[in-house]
């Protein structure tokens, strides 16, 4: 499954993935992952999430990321969820480009059954159509 949390900058978006992962802690068997660009997220964190600065490698493009969350699975086949803080930021990503990607990663999460949630910053009025086939959350 895949999901998104959209909300203009400011909003509390990480504020929600952190409560979130926190919360899944009880109902998650297995590992969870949150991946940030800001390494204040680790001390909001429970002990038992796994934090990641993506800063520390060298992930800047799409492809590179792919292969990175590709590469987390499949050196643990435990994680049941991944959070990434920020997407757009991360990879610099457009709205567009979130389409292909959501259709790739859908296809890795059902094949390892792995939940994937995404913080994105937005500020348009109305979402590309292509959301719909996921579970969104506003902020």
């Amino acid at each position: 499954m895949i999901s998104f949390v959209f909300g203009k900058k400011g909003s509390g978006k990480t504020r929600k993935l952190l409560e979130l992962s926190n919360k899944s802690i009880v109902t998650t068997k297995g590992e969870i992952v949150f991946i940030d660009l800001k390494e204040k997220s680790i001390f909001e964190l429970s002990r038992d999430i796994r934090f990641i600065n993506i800063k520390e490698f060298s992930v800047n493009n799409l492809d590179k990321f792919f292969g990175f969350l590709q590469g987390l699975i499949g050196g643990n086949y435990d994680i049941d969820e991944i959070y990434v803080d920020n997407l757009l930021n991360i990879v610099n990503l457009n709205l567009e480009d979130l389409e292909l990607f959501s259709k790739s990663l859908k296809k890795i999460g059902e094949k390892f059954q792995v939940n994937f949630i995404f913080s994105i910053n937005y500020d348009g009025e109305e979402l590309p159509s292509f959301v719909n086939d996921y579970y969104i959350i506003f902020v």
